[in-house]
């Protein structure tokens, strides 16, 4: 193993220096250059050229997801390994998004950190060595493309399926999978009794997830087996009748990425003939609206939450509007409970529920947070992490409600309701999560934002209470003064 370096991104200098020390214990390793925030390791990054980016995520100026999608954008071949306070699946997830090789909660770095490095860098240096093979010139033969699926294509033992022997396709055939293969944008096509399934780089990407490179030259039924009851009909329908279809932000339930996953797509097929004329197969340029279709959901639903909380003054008013929009998006919501803590944050008192019945095991109106055995793990936000992931509900509390799917969730997210004007969160509220997408870094992101509006509102309303409480106690005493001197004027 050749000497390995690496650049430490972390706002913290007492971090990077524990980083450093840790680091030291192996000699081929040299830690090449120090980063304090985003900004600053993209600079060092871009100069220092490192093996490994041990990357920060929350840092001032710019913080280190948005960092690692510049450098990776910039410098592909550069590995970065997300190093944060946040709960491991969350890590797990930010990392996944930026297309970052591991993550390492920092409660465990001492543990975790050179295990993962070792990983990384063992993975890099076998992709180095077949580098030139994955990237070489352009398929001889009829596949004239530079891209992996032309090397696919070309390389596949297409005798074991009912096209046979690819230098024998019809030309209709070669030039149709020729076009697709050269396009950048999406596109996967049936051919023959079967529909067999063929594809390119773009949509590989874009919609295969872990059914790559195992789909290519499979039956399309069998590819899209948990899909077949919506897509299929419309594939018959199109080589029935020769009749394009369209379809705009689809709802489809995907089994890409090892769960059932809630997309949307916008496509249309398109039939496909061969050298005869007759129609032998379809063609499916596509686009995937999943982040644009949820994105708006969630903004929808921060909206309507700003706009009923602004029309609240006392601490009853806020728990009210909440039950009013929190119920609008049971997708991402399909349930949620707002506690509220004591004044001596020693207990914690169910303030609103949406989505689950009252007396639920999950619900308790009350949840004393000085025991062990807490229905929910509050303690461990009170004792300063910033968020809680509680997985198997269906094994803690038996049958949970569904909101707007046919599943219920089977993890909860709880996070503290927070604000610069508190010391101590207000409350903390519970929020079961959507089966069928992770927790990401938007997911999350969204979920922190209906928890720190909620957080403002009670601070507003706490304060507006308080005012009221000085000002009635001002009233009193002026009354109490006005009493005073008209005795003692009638005394005079």
């Amino acid at each position: 193993m050749g000497l390995l370096r690496i650049l430490i991104v972390d706002d913290h200098e007492a971090v990077r220096h524990g980083v450093r020390s840790l680091l030291s214990s192996r000699a081929e390793w040299s830690v090449c250059g120090e980063a304090g925030d985003g900004i600053e390791a993209i600079e060092k990054a871009r100069q220092l050229r490192p093996d490994i980016v041990l990357m920060d995520i929350n840092m001032p100026r710019m913080d280190g997801l948005e960092a690692t999608r510049i450098i990776k954008r910039e410098i592909p071949e550069c590995n970065v390994i997300i190093v944060t306070q946040n709960h491991p699946t969350i890590a797990c997830e930010q990392a996944r998004s930026v297309d970052a090789k591991a993550s390492v909660t920092k409660s465990d770095l001492t543990r975790d950190l050179i295990p993962a490095i070792e990983m990384v860098f063992g993975n890099a240096k076998s992709e180095g060595r077949t580098e030139s093979t994955r990237e070489g010139p352009a398929t001889e033969g009829w596949v004239r493309a530079g891209g992996a699926l032309a090397k696919l294509v070309h390389e596949f033992d297409w005798t074991e399926t009912p096209l046979g022997s690819s230098e024998e396709w019809p030309q209709s055939l070669k030039t149709v999978v020729r076009v697709m293969l050269t396009s950048r944008f999406a596109m996967w096509m049936s051919w023959g009794p079967d529909l067999t399934f063929l594809y390119n780089d773009a949509y590989a990407k874009m919609a295969l997830g872990k059914k790559h490179p195992w789909a290519l030259g499979k039956p399309s039924q069998k590819v899209w087996e948990e899909i077949w009851a919506d897509i299929g009909p419309r594939i018959q329908r199109v080589l029935d009748t020769g009749e394009a279809t369209w379809d705009e932000a689809l709802l489809l339930f995907l089994e890409r990425s090892g769960y059932r996953e809630e997309t949307y797509h916008t496509f249309s097929y398109s039939p496909l003939s061969g050298d005869d004329g007759k129609i032998a197969g379809h063609l499916c340029v596509v686009t995937e609206e999943t982040d644009r279709v949820i994105g708006e959901r969630r903004l929808k639903t921060l909206r309507s939450l700003a706009t009923e909380l602004s029309k609240t003054i006392t601490e009853e008013d806020v728990v009210s509007s909440l039950s009013r929009s929190l119920l609008e998006n049971e997708q991402d919501l399909p349930f949620t409970l707002t506690y509220l803590l004591s004044e001596d944050g020693r207990k914690a008192r169910l303030a609103c529920r949406t989505g689950i019945m009252a007396g639920h095991p999950a619900a308790p109106e009350m949840i004393e947070l000085t025991e062990e055995n807490q229905t929910w793990p509050m303690s461990d936000l009170l004792s300063g992490k910033d968020s809680v992931v509680v997985e198997d509900l269906a094994e803690r509390f038996g049958s949970l409600p569904t909101g707007a799917w046919d599943s219920p969730p089977n993890r909860a997210l709880l996070l503290p309701m927070t604000s610069q004007a508190l010391t101590t969160p207000a409350g903390i509220i519970v929020i079961g999560l959507n089966p069928y997408r992770p927790l990401d870094v938007s997911y999350a992101g969204s979920l922190n934002l209906i928890a720190g509006q909620i957080a403002a509102s009670i601070t507003n309303a706490r304060a507006y209470e308080d005012e009221k409480k000085r000002a009635e106690a001002l009233s009193e005493i002026d009354r109490a003064k006005t009493t005073f001197f008209s005795n003692v004027s009638h005394e005079f």
